[in-house]
């Protein structure tokens, strides 16, 4: 269950934000992030995102796609670590460090500062939950 989380959230956590851009009129109405990044506000009735709290919109925008990929490429270097230890110290071993370094990685998730940490963390999370 934790794993699909971890899969799945991104598509939640990291959606691209609204902004609020004036039309013709003078009134604001709400636009894409490629309209808003050149002439827009943040609509500040939007619900809080990652993307927002760590500012990963307009030219950070692509950082969206690298903290998703993160948990994948640590996901595959964790399946052959985890599958080595598991293989030498044995399965229940295995299963602790994973866990473990999971936990791990959720925790710094959660205390993540900036784009690169949040980045990091996701990694290990991925390495963890492999």
């Amino acid at each position: 269950m934790v794993s699909v989380f971890v899969i799945i959230g991104p598509l939640f956590f990291l959606t691209e934000p609204q902004f609020l851009c004036q039309n013709s009129d003078g009134e604001y109405e709400i636009c894409n992030e490629k309209q808003g990044c050149d002439n827009g506000i943040l609509d500040p009735n939007q619900r809080q995102t990652m993307s927002l709290s760590f500012g990963l919109y307009c030219k950070y925008k692509n950082f969206r796609g690298y903290e998703s990929a993160a948990t994948f490429f640590g996901s595959i270097f964790g399946n052959f670590i985890i599958a080595y230890l598991a293989e030498v110290q044995g399965r229940k071993t295995a299963l602790l460090y994973s866990w473990g370094i999971a936990t791990i990685g959720f925790i710094g998730i959660i205390f993540s500062f900036d784009k690169y940490s949040l980045m990091l963390c996701n990694f290990i999370t991925g390495f963890g939950i492999q």
